[in-house]
């Protein structure tokens, strides 16, 4: 017997819970920002990435700082690209990526010109 497809839609169970679990589990600081962070404070022992860590350390500890904190991240980060931080750029754009991760579509203003 054929079921219509209202019948067949109802039979579908989707569990999200598990979906869940996987995401938290694999979640070390629940910030991709914060998980760069302290990756590349382990791996760049640069003056001026070090320099960059101290600045922002205090305001990056959770999603929520990074998030009331965004503008004051992404600009810092920006202004070590400008003063030839050669030796951190592969950690300084890992830490782009890593905030626009976090920020998401908010990122995009940082980029998008004005009017």
């Amino acid at each position: 017997m054929t079921q219509n497809f209202s019948e067949q839609i109802s039979e579908v169970r989707v569990t999200l819970n598990r979906l869940n679990q996987v995401k938290k589990s694999k979640c070390k600081t629940c910030s991709f920002f914060k998980d760069a962070l302290l990756k590349w404070s382990e791996l760049n022992f640069r003056k001026d990435f070090i320099d960059y860590v101290s600045e922002v350390r205090e305001i990056s500890e959770t999603l929520p700082q990074i998030l009331l904190h965004q503008d004051v991240l992404v600009q810092s980060l920006l202004r070590r690209f400008c003063i030839q931080s050669k030796n951190s750029f592969e950690a300084l754009f890992d830490l782009l990526e890593a905030i626009s991760r976090d920020v998401g579509r908010e990122f995009l203003k940082y980029f998008l010109p004005t009017s």
